[in-house]
């Protein structure tokens, strides 16, 4: 007989933690719990999910991920470690489109040096899978240096999407360029008239564009704006591509598409997504997981621009 097995880390309070999988057990009582002290690593947890049935499996698992507290979820690997660039080095080479946004950012590496070149980061899953890919590369390439990173704080952010790109400045040690101009453009202007940025490394993905609109992997910015490379690795990859990276090399990020959020914009305009909507046992409303939507024409259900 198969068993499917999901294991977390998982940091907070023991009590807390208890707290969520009880109701996890609840609302799947023939799940199988484990948990277990992660050695050094200070209030982290192992927990681990085991069930005869995939389905339960993955249900205890959505359950239990929408109940945690905000950013609980942690990798007891560091993304420099040796644990971690392995995954990485074996997911792409067993799968093509990986390889060749591999290629892409190792030929942006090659052409700008390390203070011309930055990811625009704002916590989204597009750029959390970038930002490990990039920092894969630019640790080998310059194991002394911080990877520089530019992030714009819209009005009315999500208060977890502020703390996770906090967390991620620390757990990839990045040097965060970052400005809190609701003017996108003034904010690009500043980045070229403050830094020597030439270059930024963007999560952009063909399926976010307007229909008429046709962007390269390397492109400078549109006339009119302060110029800048526009480079794209994963302008080629899907939404589900996205979460099989993320996933595949246990990749954190922001809790938010743990609620049912799939597309994330600010406070005002945007809602978890509809189509994750599910009723507990108990009768209490919870949205599955952001990878765990089916149709990819509805990423953006939840947001109203």
């Amino acid at each position: 007989m198969n068993t499917f097995v999901t294991s977390l880390d998982i940091n907070c309070e023991e009590t807390a933690l208890q707290s969520v999988i009880q109701k996890t057990c609840s609302e799947c009582p023939s799940i199988a719990v484990k948990t277990a002290v992660v050695p050094e690593c200070d209030q982290t947890f192992s927990v681990t999910f085991s069930s005869s049935s995939e389905s339960i499996t993955s249900r205890a698992e959505a359950v239990f991920r929408f109940l945690l507290p905000a950013n609980a979820i942690t990798n007891r690997f560091a993304p420099n470690s040796q644990q971690s660039l392995d995954t990485l080095s074996k997911y792409c080479s067993d799968n093509e489109y990986a390889i060749n946004s591999f290629e892409l950012i190792t030929k942006a590496f090659n052409e700008y040096k390390p203070e011309e070149i930055c990811v625009a980061f704002n916590g989204g899953k597009d750029c959390t899978a970038l930002l490990h890919i990039v920092y894969s590369i630019f640790v080998a390439k310059y194991p002394n240096n911080s990877l520089n990173t530019f992030y714009i704080s819209i009005p009315e952010s999500f208060p977890s999407l502020e703390n996770f790109v906090r967390q991620s400045v620390r757990r990839y040690n990045l040097n965060l360029i970052s400005y809190s101009d609701s003017d996108f453009k003034k904010s690009m202007q500043k980045l070229k008239n403050e830094t020597k940025i030439k270059a930024i490394l963007m999560g952009t993905r063909a399926s976010d564009l307007p229909k008429h609109v046709v962007l390269n992997e390397f492109q400078m910015t549109d006339e009119g704006w302060p110029q800048f490379m526009r480079i794209s690795p994963l302008l080629k990859w899907s939404y589900s591509q996205i979460w099989a990276f993320i996933r595949d090399n246990h990749v954190l990020y922001c809790s938010l598409y743990d609620r049912g959020y799939t597309s994330i914009g600010s406070t005002k305009n945007t809602a978890p997504n509809p189509l994750l909507k599910f009723v507990l046992r108990n009768g209490e409303t919870f949205y599955m997981p952001a990878f765990m939507l089916t149709n990819e024409d509805h990423e953006r259900k939840g947001r109203t621009q």
